[in-house]
C-alpha cells in the first residue's frame, strides 16, 4: 500500500483536488527543501573594496542557494543585488549568493568610507532532479 500526504489551500478538498496549484503541500510533487540554514557576519573594509566570503556546504552537489544581509545597525534587510543608499548617504552593495561545487559564495561592494559589518543568513535548498 502506497501512502500519501498532501494538505490543500483552505477552499479545496484534499482528497479529490487534481490541480498541484491548489495544493500547500503534496508528497507526490517535488518541492524545494530546505537542507541547511546558517547565519554569518564579516567585516567589509573601506570604500571601494569588495569582499568574497565563502563557507563550505558539505553536499555532493551544486546547491541552489538564497540569502538576505543587513549591515551595521540598520534596521533593514535586503537581498542580492540590491543596493542600500540610506545607510550614512553612502552605498554598500550585496553583489550575489551563489554556490559551487565546494562552498557558497558571498560577495560585497563598500563604497563607504570606513568598514561594515555585514550579517547574513542563507539556506541551501535540495535541488530534485
Amino acid at each position: 500500500m502506497t501512502y500519501l500526504m498532501a494538505l490543500t489551500k483552505a477552499t479545496k478538498n484534499t482528497l479529490t483536488e487534481t490541480d498541484p496549484n491548489n495544493f500547500i503541500f503534496h508528497s507526490g510533487y517535488n518541492t524545494f527543501k530546505i537542507i541547511l540554514t546558517g547565519t554569518t557576519s564579516f567585516t567589509v573594509d573601506t570604500y571601494g573594496s569588495v569582499v568574497e566570503k565563502t563557507i563550505a556546504h558539505g553536499l555532493s552537489y551544486i546547491p541552489l542557494v538564497h540569502g538576505f544581509c543587513r549591515i551595521g545597525s540598520v534596521t533593514k534587510v535586503f537581498s542580492p543585488n540590491q543596493l542600500l543608499f540610506d545607510f550614512f548617504d553612502e552605498d554598500f552593495y550585496f553583489n550575489s549568493i551563489v554556490a559551487d561545487s565546494t562552498n557558497i559564495i558571498f560577495r560585497f561592494t563598500n563604497n563607504k568610507y570606513s568598514s561594515v559589518t555585514a550579517y547574513v543568513r542563507y539556506y541551501v535548498f535540495e535541488i530534485p532532479l
